[in-house]
């Protein structure tokens, strides 16, 4: 997905950088960027320890412009795991501190 969502970005230096220094200091990212894999977009879940709410289970989904702009739309879809829609629902009825 990295791959994908960067594409139009290979020949910039900025991005060159960030590639090398995820090289650098992750073996992980160096293993999985040899491979040279470019995947469809998936939604992916996200787990957030909010300091009030505890653990909240989220679906990821990013939206990137098509007109080269850099635009992009991230999307947090609260799930029932971890009752994080109930604590959603709650935290919005809740004053701000």
């Amino acid at each position: 997905m990295f791959r994908a969502e960067n594409a139009g970005c290979a020949g910039d230096p900025d991005y060159q950088r960030l590639v090398s220094t995820l090289n650098e200091r992750s073996t992980e990212f160096r293993d999985w960027w040899k491979k040279h894999d470019v995947l469809e977009y998936t939604s992916i879940h996200k787990r957030i320890e909010h300091r009030a709410a505890g653990r909240m289970v989220f679906e990821y989904n990013s939206f990137t412009a098509d007109d080269r702009s850099g635009a992009k739309l991230v999307v947090y879809t609260s799930l029932e795991q971890n009752q994080t829609q109930q604590k959603m629902k709650e935290l919005l009825r809740s004053p701000s501190p």
